[in-house]
């Protein structure tokens, strides 16, 4: 996947200019997409309350897991020690045949 901007982009001033458009680009259409969400969930409310504290709400709830999740994984790496474990040791192919 190519990135977004790198140093040696600015450099060129062609490349610059394409780059810098495109992460403009990016940031209008993201803004555009969330004015209409929040415009369209503003007026709806769940026994009082607005349906827009759902998305904080709901994102907060995905880094927590994100965290937990990526702790137990750590964990995990950590306990997968096999120093001192027993193993049976390989013989060489030739001399299993004889």
């Amino acid at each position: 996947m190519e990135e977004l901007l790198r140093l040696n982009d600015l450099l060129q001033p062609e490349r610059a200019a394409r780059k810098v458009l495109g992460l403009c680009a990016i940031g209008f259409v993201v803004l555009i997409i969330g004015s209409a969400c929040a415009r369209a969930l503003a007026g709806a409310t769940i026994e009082g309350t607005s349906v827009l504290w759902l998305v904080p709400g709901l994102a907060l709830a995905s880094l927590g897991a994100y965290l937990v999740r990526e702790r137990r994984m750590r964990a995990d790496a950590r306990s997968r020690n096999t120093r001192g474990a027993e193993r049976t040791p390989l013989l060489p192919r030739m001399e299993e045949e004889e």
